[in-house]
Parts: structure tokens; sequence; C-alpha cells
């Protein structure tokens, strides 16, 4: 089956190729049109800069915003652990958040006394009308639910019936294209037979009479040839019984004696070919002329050897024709029905989507009319002292939430980022830190390293902390590869002759072995910053603008005429692809460039 394989992806391979060619070349009134087919595949998109490495045993850390130290956790010539709490800041939580308790408050006392106050004529006017307003979305809602369940279930009959035609028609150019592989199969079988029967007639190993009288006349200019013909049509006749076999057992009711039959096939008509190749080999050291073997004998005998091979390779090409085509025919069976049954279940799918949603709205609908009715029954009411209760309680809620939010602040932490001992603190309980300042000294107590690095502007937004990132080293070689992740990104731009860096720096696992990384190598760095799998994808050179946005064009003919197409780009990866999110499916042709 491997060799029948390779045989169906090199052909196809031609073909395919042969056809983008002629696509892509194909001239019409001097207009060159070359297009691109939509594949599906894995997008990598990466940033690629170089660094350099410094050691990261003395690490200055520092608050990231300013406040009132609350505690600091070491001292110095303390150890820590990476990820240990070394120091915590108060008044931490932003002044948003006192504001938006300060308005929850606020907001209470206001529906407490507007509730204490009683409802005006207007504002029962206004509760009137959100009724009125309920009322009419329910009715919209109630008639958009049934449209919704006519159109869904006209859409998955209509896939059903497009799924049952694919595939009655599908099997019906299976059974052609199996048909005719079989009768290619029978051609070829009974071909291997004839042909190794001439062979034999000049060898005689399964017929030792047919070359009695000239048996000594033949390779005498090579006398290894006749061993070695021998020993090829033994091992062809060999394939050609098992082809046979194969053959006999072949039933359409079981594909696979077919595709069985087919690599045997294939195994006997290469050892055919070589047992003739050998025996053409044979009479060629086969000089004639003497009384058992006359040259007209001879020269008959290579007539017949090369008609054999001719004839052989003939059906043997139109064997592997019918093969191909088989194989074309089931993959586009295959792929039909699939698209047929894909396109049934998402109709079911959105069948049932659109309902519930319909429903959802519907019930929503429902609930919003109740409520504005009851909101109409509850204004209209004189407030109970029950309801002012209620009120007063939401007033206390808000105001103890509010007395919460001063007195807590939320956190503002150091923490160590590697293992380390303590070498400066900079600050005690109560002092007020800086934004920035460096606080806390470590000195590491292993061996690890981080790649300092400016990041060009119109690839920093591409970059966060903790993206996986590979490093080499010119020193070792690209085939020795470090791991890493983004430790930082200082959000401060840096001018570097005129244009916009941002330093990042990526550090090193210490999981590898770093004894040979030194402070000071020049490394080139990979940040993996995005991956899509399996996306649909086209060159981005297709991909064009205008003021309607982004768009394709889909090839009508070979002059340059063309279907406008708007698409919904997403990713676009390192090697020049784009990512179609909306727009294009998987097989179809755009254009790259008209000349």
């Amino acid at each position: 089956m491997k060799n029948r394989t390779k045989i169906i992806l090199g052909t196809l391979a031609v073909i395919v190729v042969g056809g983008i060619a002629y696509g892509a070349t194909h001239q019409s009134s001097n207009i060159v049109v070359t297009t691109e087919t939509v594949k599906r595949g894995d997008i990598h998109q990466t940033v690629e800069v170089t660094g350099d490495t410094q050691s990261v045993k003395d690490l200055d850390l520092a608050f990231s915003t300013s406040g009132t130290i609350a505690a600091m956790n070491v001292s110095v010539g303390d150890t820590v652990k990476a990820g240990d709490t070394l120091a915590v800041l108060s008044e931490a939580r932003i002044a948003a958040s006192l504001a938006q308790a300060a308005g929850s408050v606020s907001q209470a006392q206001a529906a407490l006394d507007l509730k204490s106050a009683g409802s005006a004529d207007e504002e029962l006017a206004v509760y009137e009308a959100a009724v009125a307003a309920a009322e009419a979305s329910l009715a919209s809602a109630t008639t958009e639910s049934e449209q919704t369940a006519i159109t869904g279930d006209a859409s998955v009959t209509s896939a059903t019936d497009d799924l049952a035609h694919i595939t009655s028609s599908t099997v019906a150019t299976l059974e052609y294209a199996q048909q005719d592989e079989l009768e290619a199969l029978r051609s070829l079988v009974a071909e291997v037979r004839s042909a190794l029967g001439k062979a034999d007639a000049v060898l005689g190993v399964e017929n030792n009479l047919v070359n009695m009288d000239f048996d000594q006349d033949l390779g005498i200019a090579d006398p290894q040839s006749y061993s070695l013909a021998t020993d090829a049509f033994v091992t062809a006749a060999a394939s050609r019984n098992a082809a046979e076999t194969a053959l006999a057992n072949v039933t359409l009711d079981n594909i696979s004696t077919l595709s069985t039959a087919a690599d045997v096939a294939q195994t006997a008509y290469a050892d055919t070919y070589l047992a003739l190749i050998a025996t053409s080999r044979v009479l060629d050291a086969t000089t004639g002329g003497s009384a058992s073997l006359s040259l007209e004998s001879l020269d008959a005998m290579k007539a017949s050897v090369a008609t054999a091979t001719s004839t052989l390779v003939a059906d043997g090409g139109a064997f592997t024709n019918a093969e191909q085509t088989l194989a074309s025919a089931t993959r586009s069976a295959t792929d039909d029905v699939i698209d047929a049954q894909n396109t049934l279940t998402k109709a079911r799918a959105s069948r049932d989507q659109n309902n519930a949603s319909a429903a959802s709205s519907l019930s929503q609908r429902q609930s919003e009319l109740a409520k504005a009715k009851a909101q109409l029954a509850q204004i209209s009411a004189t407030p109970r002292a029950v309801d002012l209760a209620g009120l007063r309680a939401a007033v206390a809620i808000a105001q103890a939430q509010y007395n919460a939010a001063l007195a807590n602040a939320a956190d503002a932490q150091i923490t160590a980022p590697i293992d380390g001992i303590v070498t400066a603190v900079n600050g005690d309980i109560g002092e007020q830190a800086s934004a920035g300042a460096t606080m806390i000294t470590l000195l590491g107590t292993s061996d690890q390293f981080e790649i300092v690095m400016d990041i060009p502007e119109a690839d920093i937004a591409k970059v966060h902390v903790g993206q996986h990132s590979t490093v080499t080293f010119d020193a070792f070689g690209d085939d020795h590869v470090f791991n890493g992740s983004v430790l930082s990104v200082n959000p401060a731009e840096k001018l570097i002759e005129g244009v916009v860096f941002y330093e990042a720096k990526v550090i090193l696992d210490d999981s590898a072995d770093l004894r040979d990384v030194k402070s000071g190598m020049s490394a080139n760095v990979t940040v993996a910053t995005n991956d899509v799998a399996n996306a649909l994808f086209i060159p981005k050179r297709a991909i064009l603008e205008d003021a309607n946005g982004k768009y394709v064009r889909i090839p009508k003919n070979d002059t340059g005429a063309f279907d406008r197409r708007s698409v919904t780009v997403g990713l676009y990866g390192d090697d020049g692809s784009a990512e179609i999110m909306n727009g294009l499916s998987e097989g179809e042709t755009v254009i790259v460039t008209i000349r």
C-alpha cells in the first residue's frame, strides 16, 4: 500500500503543480493573472530581536505604584524564594472605588427620599408608558419567534434534501470509478502473465523445453546476465501468481479486496518490468548467427520482449490513472458528503440556537412586561412601612460598603521573582514609597540570566509578560536553543538614533544548563506572540483595501476579470500568510496579482 500511495501522491503532485502553473501563467490579451488557493493550516506570529545577556544576581525591586509602606517582610541577609511577598503598601485602592461607593450611598438615599415623598403624576405617566412599551415589545417578540421557527425548519429541510441528493450521486460516481479500476487491474494482471510468457520463451524457466536448442548461446558475452534474468523471472512469477490470486478474490462489495489486489498487482508489475529488462540484457549479450540460434531468431526474440515491455508499461500507466481517478473520486465524494453533513448540522444548530434565542427573548419580554406592571402598581401605591424599611436597609448597606472601602486599601506588593538573598532594604513601615524607586535589592543564589532587548514600536503591542521565548547565542550557534519567558516590558519609550524602541527583558529558565552562559553575550530572541491552529489562510499580498474595507478578488476567467469579495482578516503570520476569519472557504481561488 505504501508504494501505491507514493505513486498516487506523486502523480497528484505533478497534476496540482501543473494546474497551478497553468492558472498562474496562462495569458490572454497580454494579461498575466497569478492566483492562489485558500488553504488551511497553522499560522505562527513571532517577534525576533537581539539583545544582551546580563546576570540577574543583583536585582532591584520596586513598587509599581506610590503609597505608604504597610509591611516590610524582609531584612538585609534574609533568604527568600521565588514568589515570596517581600513588602506591601497601604492606601493602594484607587480613588475611583471610593467614589463609586460614595455614589452608591447617594443613590440609595435618593431612592429612600423619593419613596418617602410619594409619586408625582409625571412619574406615574412614565411607568404607564413603560407598560405600554413592554406590551408592544412582547407582541413583536411573539411574531419574531414564530417566524424564526418557520425559517429554521425550512433551512433544515433544504439541507436534509441536499445531503440525500449528494449521498446518492457520490455512490454512483464511486461505483463507476471502482469498476474502471477493476477493469484496468484485470488488464494489467493479464499483461503481466503475457509479458512473462514472452520472457520465458527466451529463458525457459517455467517451460524448459522452449529454449533447449539455443540455451547454450544465451548471454555468452555476459554469462552473469542469464542467472540474474532467471532470478528476476522467478520473483516476477511469484508476484504474478499472488496478483492473480488477489484478483480472483476481488468483490466490489468489499472495497478493501480491490485495494489489496491493486497493491499486489503494482508489485507484480514492477517485478515483471525488471524481469523483461533483465531478459533484454541477456539477449543483448547473445551474439547469434550459430547453427542453433540464427540472427533472425535473435532479433525476433528482442522485438518480442521489447513489445511486451512497451505494452506492460502502457497497461501499468492505464492502471495508475484508474487508481488516481478512484482516489480522487473517493476524496471528492467524502468531502462532498462531509460538507453536506456539516451544512445540515449547522442548519440544525442554527435553528435550535435561533429558536432558543427567540424563546429567551420572548420570555424576557414577558418578564419585562410583568416587571413594568408591578412597578406601575408599586409606584401608584402609598408607601408602606415595609417598603421604606427596605430602602433604609439599602442605605445602611451602601454606607457600610463605603466605610469598608475607606478602611480596606488594595494591596500593592513586591514579590521575589527569583531565589535569592536580600542585600539592601531602602524603606521601612510608614515611609512613603514612590513608583519605580528601588525598595529591595536581591542577590540571586543560583545562576540565572536575563536578556535585555529593544523592541521596535511596530512590534511592542504584540509582546506581553509571560510569553514563551526561545534564545540562541552567537557563541553557541543556532542548534543550542534555550527557553525563557518575557519578564518585563518597560512602558517608557527610548530613542535610538531618532527611532522609538521599548526595553523588555526575557528571563532564561533555570532548569536549563546555564554554566557556559556569560554576561555580555549577544543573544537572538524569538518571542512567540500568537498562534492560530487549523486556520484558513491566503497570501497577505492577495488582500486589498478600499473605502469599504478589506477584500479579495475572485477570478471569473483568465483574462483578469474578477468579483470583489469582502473578507475579515485575523492574524498575519511570519511567512506572509493572513488568517481569513470570514468571507472565503477552503479550496477557493483568489487573485494575488494581475499584470
